[in-house]
């Protein structure tokens, strides 16, 4: 009998930890529009986004604290496209997150993985690179890469940015590319990061892959 009782419970505590997360699935979310070829102020720049060269492969929403020597990723929510992840006709992405390690008590960094669709005149690869995610190795051999040449209406910006991490949902708008043109456009495959509210995104070659991971700062002779 206390056999059974505690096989019961065992299954009521399964059952109640199931519905759980079935609840909480799909609750973090992000959703990134990009600004349309049409844009009145930034069109021109800006890469058919029914047919995008660029695209995003995931997202990672970060905090982080900072320390002399750099910044430590506290925590590390990974973003990726659910199964239709991009709308061609809105030009939005719709992505859902996991948290790799602690909730965080705030999102202060972003971090953005841009991979390419097609053969582009690209640059090389300098920074952590994973194939699985990223599937670009087709479209950067040497002797296709020097075929290319530039075209000014190949880039991608972020108009709108919307996230919701536990339960609380955070906007970040950018209606005009050229406020803080040409930091604020993404010509090329790599890993960019942006902190908080600033409509800029940088370059970097590291990608934390896990909670504690630390952005080591460069030292200057």
């Amino acid at each position: 009998m206390k056999m059974r009782g505690h096989q019961m419970f065992l299954a009521v505590f399964l059952l109640i930890s199931l519905c759980t997360m079935v609840s909480t699935a799909g609750e973090d979310t992000l959703i990134l529009e990009v600004t349309k070829s049409s844009d009145p102020k930034c069109g021109k720049y800006m890469q058919e986004h029914s047919n995008p060269v660029l695209r995003i492969q995931y997202v990672r929403l970060l905090h982080t604290a900072s320390y002399d020597d750099g910044d430590q990723f506290v925590s590390n929510i990974l973003c990726q496209p659910t199964s239709n992840g991009y709308n061609s006709g809105e030009g939005k992405y719709t992505f859902e997150c996991t948290y790799l390690g602690a909730p965080p008590p705030s999102i202060n960094v972003l971090i953005f993985a841009v991979g390419t669709n097609s053969q582009m005149m690209s640059s090389q690869i300098e920074y952590r690179y994973k194939e699985d995610t990223m599937r670009m190795f087709n479209f950067l051999k040497p002797e296709n890469v020097m075929a290319q040449k530039f075209t000014h209406d190949s880039h991608l910006h972020f108009r709108n940015i919307t996230y919701t991490i536990n339960k609380k949902t955070t906007y970040l708008t950018d209606d005009n590319c050229l406020n803080k043109y040409p930091d604020s456009l993404i010509a090329d495959h790599g890993l960019y990061i942006r902190k908080g509210n600033e409509e800029t995104y940088t370059r970097i070659y590291f990608d934390p892959v896990d909670a504690g991971e630390k952005l080591v700062k460069p030292v200057i002779i």
